[in-house]
């Protein structure tokens, strides 16, 4: 797409509700700071060369696999929220090192997203919030959970603890955990999306 070209200082970008939506290309946008892709569902390949800047990473409604391409791109991002996308979410091992600076993470209504919080926990050394909300398939918390020695906060909805997971974040200083399903006005209020 040419017409990006004419906004090289671009600091924050959203996409939103574009079904039709099959294929992205945009340049390096080296100022750019906060991306929000919202309701694309058919987004099935996003290219950018480099997103050094990109602080903050909203995906809502998307497909599981413009996360994985989207990692690529991103070395400094500290906040990622992660909102209803179905399907096997996925990273390759190699790429794990794109998500250490992440400080907040937020996982809202997604399915398939047992074996990335596996694969991701040891490498979020940054991360200080963890959410994780109305995820069906999770059955319990990884066990890689004692890694995230920054961890401060902690939000479940929607997941029954063992006695096993209580133990796996007994350490916390500030758990907070609502074991009701939130409706979604109830979801954007507690994590402030617009």
């Amino acid at each position: 797409m040419s017409y990006f070209k004419h906004f090289s200082g671009l600091v924050n970008l959203r996409i939103n509700a574009c079904p039709d939506l099959q294929s992205l290309e945009l340049p390096s946008f080296h100022a750019l700071s906060k991306l929000s892709i919202q309701d694309c569902p058919n987004l099935a390949s996003f290219n950018v060369a480099s997103l050094t800047c990109l602080q903050e990473l909203r995906l809502r409604n998307v497909r599981a696999e413009l996360l994985r391409q989207l990692v690529l791109a991103f070395s400094s991002l500290k906040l990622l929220y992660i909102w209803g996308i179905d399907g096997e979410i996925s990273v390759p091992e190699e790429l794990l090192q794109h998500v250490s600076t992440l400080e907040s993470l937020y996982i809202l209504n997604c399915s398939g997203l047992e074996a990335l919080l596996h694969c991701w926990m040891s490498s979020f050394s940054s991360l200080r919030a963890l959410a994780i909300c109305d995820c069906p398939e999770l059955t319990s918390l990884p066990k890689e959970m004692y890694s995230l020695q920054k961890l401060e906060a902690l939000y479940l909805s929607g997941f029954q603890l063992t006695d096993e997971d209580r133990a796996k974040i007994a350490w916390l200083p500030d758990v907070n955990l609502t074991m009701d399903s939130l409706a979604d006005d109830e979801l954007r209020e507690i994590f402030h999306e617009g």
